[in-house]
């Protein structure tokens, strides 16, 4: 589930017609607190950096 996302920044600009690719990464695992966070990049068509960001994740059981 997710928890919403922290550390949100927008670093350039993005323009109509740009390419944007986003990176998720699993950066944290807390298997107690049942948690994870991502790290999210976005990258326009030229390599540059234009935000970050932090995805908090919950864990959930659905078996029951």
């Amino acid at each position: 589930v997710s928890l919403g996302y922290d550390r949100v920044r927008f670093l350039a600009p993005v323009f109509i017609g740009d390419t944007v690719t986003l990176t998720y990464t699993i950066a944290e695992i807390d298997p107690q607190k049942r948690r994870s966070v991502a790290e999210i990049n976005a990258v326009n068509q030229h390599g540059t950096l234009v935000g970050v960001a932090r995805h908090l994740l919950a864990w959930v059981d659905n078996m029951g």
